[in-house]
């Protein structure tokens, strides 16, 4: 196989994260199955498994399977599978979600992918250019295709091809405890103004010892993805773009006075105004979960997929949280959080990796999957459910309708810890905004300038 530019897509890898990991491979065209339709049992199968009547084996790799609560859904789906379809073994590779992106290009170079593989839509330009994974389109057919929300599509897409299943998406809103609220008499923030009001109405001390020992806001401060991505949602309502693409020059917002009232902005909510707990920049997103189911923190910037793992800590919590659509700075807008499974182009068995993932697409199955986890259908019909107008969901689901359409860009990850490094060093070490600002100029404009060559 041959790996186009696979030196340059190495050294992008600087950090890494994910939600899922998987592969596969080239094969006729499948009977369409759409969403909502049986899966075709085992024994209409039998001719697909090996030659001495043992079952095949389909390899997944999957960051959800370390995650307590995903990893055991996404077996129970596929022990149903194997049930229906007994000529198929799935066998999962489990995978750190800190590791994924880079196992992935280390196993295409040894060409030994697995069949699935859980992937991000930030990666699929580099795996495009590598030319690991199969184009879904054909193999899905354009009824199967249509059956998917435009917006989870252009994600899961690289051009005209489909690069991988959009499995679930994880919308970012704001996650907040709807019974204080009302207890202070306030309504959900509709602007930053208003989130920082709410915050400090939120910080306070509950037991009379003189100590702060509630925060307004459960900051993810970590230089990491979970960090980075929630500061850049937050970013893009001030009206900072990453990078766009200005007929055919690369161009980042970073650089804009934007970018730097809003750096002033985050940051000021731990140096100025105390309203995240201590330690900010330690602060993932395991603590900030944390923070929040037990009861230390009111608000929280995250994907909807929170809402499972709250809900698994402290039940009594999930039953008080609902959400709201992020705050509006000059506009609204959030990253749709696909997360989904490729098929890797060296896989002997496309055609039943095909068909599993169908399985997992089943209404029942996505639904079971979103209200044990909060993540949320890409399907059209699948959002209909009832499940979603209820308040935990309502942010997510308005946030749906205002879809942020990230350019592919080769150096996006080296960018974002761009603006990580900035709101790391500002709070963690007592750097100015003016100093890191010029950081952030200079390594911001030699990314662009090796992109734009």
């Amino acid at each position: 196989m041959k790996y186009r530019k696979l030196t340059a897509v190495l050294m992008a890898m600087t950090m890494v994260a994910a939600l899922f990991t998987g592969c596969g491979s080239k094969t006729e065209e499948p009977a369409q199955t759409p969403a909502g339709q049986e899966a075709q049992g085992g024994d209409e199968k039998s001719d697909s498994g090996k030659a001495d009547g043992e079952p095949i084996t389909i390899q997944v790799m999957s960051g959800m399977m370390g995650e307590k609560v995903e990893g055991a859904i996404e077996q129970e789906i596929a022990d149903d599978f194997m049930e229906k379809n007994p000529n198929i073994k799935i066998e999962f590779i489990p995978m750190s979600t800190n590791d994924v992106q880079k196992k992935i290009i280390t196993l295409a170079t040894g060409d030994s992918l697995p069949d699935v593989v859980g992937v991000q839509p930030t990666w699929l330009a580099q795996f495009e250019e590598m030319g690991i994974f199969e184009d879904l389109r054909p193999m899905m057919g354009e009824e199967y295709v249509n059956t998917y929300f435009e917006g989870a599509l252009y994600e899961a897409s690289v051009g005209d091809k489909i690069l991988m299943f959009p499995w679930l998406c994880t919308p970012t809103a704001l996650l907040y405890r709807a019974d204080w609220f009302e207890e202070e008499g306030i309504q959900p923030p509709s602007n930053w103004d208003e989130f920082l009001e709410a915050a400090k109405k939120m910080t306070k001390d509950t037991d009379g010892d003189g100590k702060i020992d509630r925060w307004g806001f459960s900051m993810v401060g970590t230089r990491n993805n979970s960090g980075e991505s929630r500061f850049v949602a937050m970013s893009r309502t001030w009206g900072v773009d990453e990078v766009v693409d200005n007929n055919g020059t690369w161009e980042s917002g970073f650089t804009s006075p934007e970018f730097e009232n809003f750096l002033t902005y985050f940051t000021d909510l731990n140096n100025e105004y105390g309203v995240v707990p201590p330690g900010a920049v330690e602060t993932g997103y395991a603590e900030a979960v944390n923070y929040f189911s037990t009861e230390k923190t009111a608000m929280m910037i995250t994907g909807s997929n929170a809402i499972g793992v709250i809900k698994s800590q402290n039940p009594e919590v999930g039953e008080k949280m609902a959400s709201c659509m992020l705050p509006t700075g000059t506009t609204s807008c959030s990253a749709t959080g696909i997360g989904g499974y490729a098929i890797s182009a060296t896989s002997e068995h496309k055609e039943e990796a095909l068909e599993y993932l169908k399985f997992t697409l089943l209404p029942e199955n996505i639904l079971k999957f979103a209200e044990g986890t909060g993540r949320m259908p890409t399907q059209k019909d699948v959002m209909q459910d009832e499940m979603f107008s209820q308040e935990i969901f309502k942010g997510y689901v308005a946030m749906l309708d205002k879809p942020y359409k990230q350019p592919v860009f080769p150096g996006y990850v080296e960018l974002l810890d761009v603006a990580g490094e900035a709101y790391s060093n500002i709070m963690g070490t007592g750097q100015s905004v003016e100093d890191a600002m010029k950081v952030v100029k200079e390594k911001t404009e030699a990314i662009l300038a090796e992109n734009n060559k």
